[in-house]
């Protein structure tokens, strides 16, 4: 690697977000409320979106897609039941401990979508 290809440590290594600012400025629905830690927006992430969702008993995010980000979610507390496909026709629940993953959206597949109800999970406190 020549002196020219050097990578800038100090300003693209490892970043710690304090759990105390994170960035609500992201979109919302109603019964929930997110806050960003890492994103484009914060830490110039291009392809995953981490942070917390406060999700109140019953309420539903509709279908929807996560566009080119993979997702991860952890389940603090509460059920969380997913639902997704060409018409939403797959389901699965997790419960306190269950990780969740939802992959990336391809383009070869523009219109599979991801919904989710939620049955009183609500993020860390």
């Amino acid at each position: 690697m020549s002196d020219k290809e050097k990578i800038d440590w100090k300003s693209n290594g490892v970043r710690i977000i304090p759990g105390d600012s994170l960035d609500q400025n992201t979109p919302q629905t109603p019964g929930m409320t997110r806050a960003a830690a890492i994103n484009y927006a914060r830490v110039g992430a291009q392809k995953i979106w981490a942070g917390t969702v406060r999700i109140e008993p019953n309420a539903r995010t509709g279908p929807h897609h996560h566009g080119t980000l993979e997702s991860v979610i952890y389940v603090v507390r509460g059920r969380a039941r997913m639902r997704w496909g060409e018409h939403l026709e797959y389901t699965a629940e997790a419960g306190p401990g269950d990780f969740i993953y939802i992959p990336a959206l391809r383009a070869a597949s523009g219109n599979k979508r991801f919904g989710a109800r939620a049955a009183g999970m609500r993020g860390s406190a």
